[in-house]
């Protein structure tokens, strides 16, 4: 693995445990930082199935392979009346799992060891608690080749990403459920005198929680003629 690749894992662990922090010491109080927006910020356990198509002198196959991540998530909601809501979110992940084929000499393995995205949202407070939602936006998949004992390549592909999700509001906390899908462009992988060229996929769901960090604003009024009321 690169040293790129294993600092954005150790800064996707750190996220998570700062915001772990963070939100245990702000979740219980209102906020008031004064704007149009509301600040979140938290972590989430990831799911997913990565997909690749891997070709080298005319010989093709298609991998795939369970991935597990652990990552955090931050983002902005512009606050407005109503029940719509827009917002934009960033996130970084730290992933395992990789594929093995023996179709090429030696054989090789596959796998992917990071995934951030920075996205915009849209979504409906379906009730005051309630919000679906959909997403779309940019990813970056931090993907390796590994053809010991010759070498390995890291990669990062990049491409597009869409999904959506469901959040519930309990206050200060948000608890969500989220499906991200990913097409990432193709990379090229020189390991001595062989070329080997792929693209990657991935589907993953996640658990995940956040925290209300920006802006006194009850969602429970959202829908209502009550107008901003505090958290507290």
């Amino acid at each position: 693995m690169t040293g790129f690749a294993k600092a954005l894992k150790r800064a996707a662990v750190g996220g998570v445990a700062a915001i772990a922090l963070l939100g245990a010491g702000t979740a219980a109080q209102a906020q008031n930082w004064e704007g149009n927006h509301q600040v979140r910020g938290g972590f989430f356990l990831q799911s997913g199935r990565m997909g690749y198509d891997i070709s080298s002198a005319g010989t093709a196959e298609a991998l795939d392979h369970n991935s597990f991540a652990i990552g955090a998530t931050g983002g902005l909601e512009w606050i407005r009346a109503g029940r719509f809501t827009f917002g934009a979110e960033l996130d970084i992940s730290a992933s395992t799992g990789d594929a093995a084929t023996t179709l090429f000499t030696p054989g090789l393995k596959l796998g992917a060891q990071f995934f951030a995205s920075l996205r915009g949202r849209a979504g409906f407070y379906l009730q005051p608690n309630f919000v679906l939602y959909g997403t779309a936006g940019w990813g970056a998949l931090g993907t390796e080749v590994d053809q010991s004992p010759l070498g390995k390549v890291a990669n990062t592909n990049t491409g597009a990403v869409y999904g959506g999700g469901l959040e519930y509001h309990r206050g200060g906390t948000i608890l969500f459920a989220e499906y991200l899908h990913g097409n990432f462009g193709h990379r090229t992988a020189t390991i001595g005198a062989t070329a080997f060229r792929y693209d990657a996929d991935m589907s993953a769901f996640r658990l995940g929680v956040k925290f209300k960090l920006g802006h006194d604003w009850r969602d429970e009024v959202r829908g209502h003629d009550r107008g901003h009321e505090p958290l507290k």
